[in-house]
């Protein structure tokens, strides 16, 4: 076989453009010497357009799926935010929350499967309706309504994430067979891209939600003056004792039954614009997803089967027999414990207590503008700083956070402190998520699909967990629920770079020349050594049966392995550090590297 042969079998021709190319035939005939210069260079600039023209239409796809996500998450995430605030009554919020991630868990079990069998557009439009049945059930919120609804919200959000992890991965694979780029910068600049705008729904989500809940006449929870039990104690002056740290679920629960207003949700008429509000939006998504968006196949660039995803469920829970991932699974949970705690907690006991419920959107626009903008500033610091400093520095801020909510309460007169710390959080999220994924990406090159997996699995148990006893504990507890996770995650986190620096020696002193005379020992152990610091050992020779085979034009095609794991919604959003970490590992072997992983 001749090596030209050889190129057309490993790339073969794509039959994409034959259709935008008429002139064909005259550079054929150029070829064989039977067309002029002229004809051969027409022909060259036709294919060139249709080239642009196709990659600006992948572009296109991908923001009207960036747009049709943000709308519905917008809806989502500002609701979200509230749903602790609005629904005290008997902790329903937080039963609320409890009950959308018990689902989110619980899809992950059956999305691969569901996205296969209904494709991935209607798996969206499925989850959409699914968000507008859960928004929807806020306007008469009760137990029979909101939990059902939750649950059925979380079942449809594993799906959502995995259908969208499709789209993303297909339109990425286009463009680069297109662009004739390579498949990592395609995959990290569609990623990128599309959950940049993504994440922005945090900000428009409450931006709407303090644009409607300003103008409620329940602002200012102090002007009540209500007595309770003949106490002379203003009602205004006992909430406000009950706030930040000393808020605790019998304390608000009094207090709010015999105040005269009896909780702080605004008015009914105000409540119903804005859930009016993110119903239209969900709607505007849904219309997008229907008529706009193009179908594409779960198979069009993969043949993943039934037995595939249950491999992959199967490979999730026995990557937890490494011990490393054992020992990770803190730092998992404590990225869920940390969220939630801002999501649910400080948004109640903190902004809404003492400032009013109208001062959550205001405050978590803040957050939405820095988890936005964290990962892709960390991903790049990455390159520069290493795994240690970042984990070092988002350590000591957040042990100091605790430490300051835990013996220095900031009063409300401070109101630029309710901003400063929905700020921090989101650069926080930044390195509990974007590079925790990373670090997974780098640790576990040859399984990384059940890595994330394990990192999504688990951290929907710390969102569950937490949002499941808040309505029991108080929020000095829930702080040192935090507290003790944090320290406990990054106490294992040290063991597991000392273990792995530990066999990274002994596997560079084993294939040392001096040990071994530039021979293979007799277990191979150079040669394997050799082969593991080899990017194409990564990407080709140690690929994991669950890895997903991409296929393009007829033939099968292995893929970047940065790039096949579509149903973790969690590595989607955190891409562009998970490959700017695992590109760095890749080459930190070569003496010119500036990073240094482990």
């Amino acid at each position: 076989m001749t090596s030209a042969e050889t190129a057309t079998q490993i790339h073969p021709p794509s039959d994409k453009f034959k259709e935008h190319d008429p002139s064909m035939p005259e550079a054929e005939k150029f070829l064989n010497g039977e067309a002029s210069e002229g004809q051969a260079e027409t022909q060259f600039v036709t294919e060139k357009k249709a080239r642009k023209t196709q990659q600006r239409r992948k572009y296109l796809d991908l923001i009207l799926l960036a747009v049709a996500g943000t709308c519905v998450m917008t809806a989502f995430n500002g609701l979200g935010s509230l749903q602790s605030s609005l629904n005290t009554e008997g902790g329903l919020g937080f039963l609320t929350l409890c009950a959308i991630w018990v689902g989110a868990i619980l899809s992950c079990l059956y999305a691969p499967i569901l996205v296969e069998k209904f494709t991935p557009k209607r798996t969206l439009m499925l989850a959409q309706c699914c968000h507008i049945v859960f928004v929807s059930s806020n306007f008469y919120p009760k137990v029979y309504t909101l939990l059902p609804a939750g649950m059925l919200l979380g079942l449809a959000l594993g799906a959502q994430w995995t259908a969208t992890g499709f789209y993303i991965t297909t339109l990425a694979l286009d463009h680069a067979e297109i662009a004739q780029k390579p498949i990592e910068f395609s995959i990290s600049r569609f990623n990128g891209l599309h959950w940049l705008l993504f994440k922005s729904s945090h900000v428009w989500g409450n931006i709407i939600a303090f644009s409607v809940l300003q103008h409620s006449s329940h602002a200012t929870p102090a002007t009540n003056d209500t007595t309770y039990n003949n106490d002379t104690t203003p009602i205004a002056y006992r909430l406000n004792a009950s706030c930040g740290l000393l808020s605790c679920p019998e304390t608000i629960e009094t207090l709010h039954t015999h105040a005269e207003t009896k909780t702080h949700r605004p008015e009914d008429y105000l409540v119903y614009i804005l859930l009016g509000s993110y119903v239209g939006l969900i709607f505007v998504g849904l219309v997008i997803t229907t008529f706009i968006i193009p179908e594409v196949s779960p198979h069009a660039h993969g043949n993943e089967s039934k037995k595939d995803t249950l491999e992959t469920l199967l490979g999730t829970f026995m990557l937890l027999k490494d011990y490393r991932m054992s020992l990770l699974v803190p730092l998992c949970m404590f990225s869920g414990l940390h969220q939630a705690f801002l999501f649910g907690d400080f948004t109640k006991a903190y902004i809404t207590c003492e400032l009013g419920i109208e001062w959550v959107g205001y405050t978590m626009i803040c957050y939405g503008v820095s988890s936005s903008v964290g990962p892709y500033i960390f991903g790049h610091l990455l390159k520069w700083t290493g795994f240690n400093a970042l984990y070092l520095s988002a350590f000591v801020v957040n042990v100091a956070l605790f430490i300051q909510m835990l013996a220095w309460p900031i009063p409300p007169e401070h109101i630029a402190y309710f901003f400063l710390v929905p700020t921090i959080w989101g650069f926080l999220n930044g390195v509990w998520m974007s590079v925790t994924l990373a670090l997974f990406g780098v640790r576990f090159p040859s399984n990384q699909r059940p890595a994330f997996a394990n990192f999504n699995l688990w951290q929907n148990i710390a969102f569950a967990t937490a949002y499941g006893y808040s309505s029991h504990l108080c929020i000095a507890s829930k702080i040192y629920v935090c507290l003790g996770t944090l320290v406990m995650a990054a106490m294992l986190y040290v063991v597991v770079e000392i273990k792995t620096r530990s066999s990274k020696s002994i596997e560079e002193e084993m294939a040392a020349p001096s040990s071994n005379g530039h021979l293979p020992s007799s277990n191979g152990r150079l040669s394997e050594v050799e082969r593991l610091h080899s990017r194409e050992f990564h990407s080709r020779e140690f690929q994991s049966n669950l890895s997903v085979t991409f296929r393009q034009n007829g033939g099968p095609k292995r893929a970047s392995n940065t790039m096949l794991h579509v149903t973790d919604y969690a590595f989607l959003a955190a891409s562009t550090g998970s490959l700017v970490a695992e590109m760095d590992a890749l080459s930190s072997s070569h003496k010119d590297s500036r990073l240094n992983l482990r």
